[in-house]
C-alpha cells in the first residue's frame, strides 16, 4: 500500500508540536510518528487531526489509520477461529470446553 503522508501533514505536525524543520534533525521523528498512525498504531491527536486548519490535510491520514486497525482487528478475529498447532485444536472448541467444566 502506498503511503498516504504528504508534506503538508508533516509540516502541521512539526508546526502543531512546534518543533523546527529547518534543519532537517526532526524530520525523521516527524515522519515516523505519521508512519505509526498510518499503520494503525498509537493515538491520533484530536486537535491535530480534527484542528478546522488542519481536518482535510490530516483526513486521508486518519482514513488510513482506522483501516489499518480495522484490518488488524479482523487478523486478530480470524486467528481466534485457527487451528491450533499444538493440539490439532480449533481454539472456539477448548473455550467451548473450557467454559463447560
Amino acid at each position: 500500500m502506498a503511503s498516504v503522508i504528504t508534506l503538508d501533514q508533516i509540516k502541521g505536525f512539526a508546526n502543531h508540536f512546534e518543533m523546527d524543520l529547518t534543519d532537517g534533525t526532526q524530520y525523521p521523528g516527524v515522519v515516523g510518528s505519521l508512519e505509526t498512525w498510518e499503520s494503525g498504531r498509537g493515538e491520533l491527536d484530536n486537535e491535530l487531526v480534527n484542528g478546522e486548519a488542519t481536518k482535510e490535510i490530516f483526513a486521508p491520514l486518519v482514513a488510513a489509520h482506522e483501516a489499518a486497525k480495522q484490518a488488524a482487528s479482523t487478523a486478530d478475529g480470524a486467528a481466534d477461529g485457527q487451528t491450533s498447532a499444538v493440539d490439532g485444536k480449533d481454539s472456539s472448541e477448548e473455550e467451548k470446553g473450557s467454559s463447560q467444566a
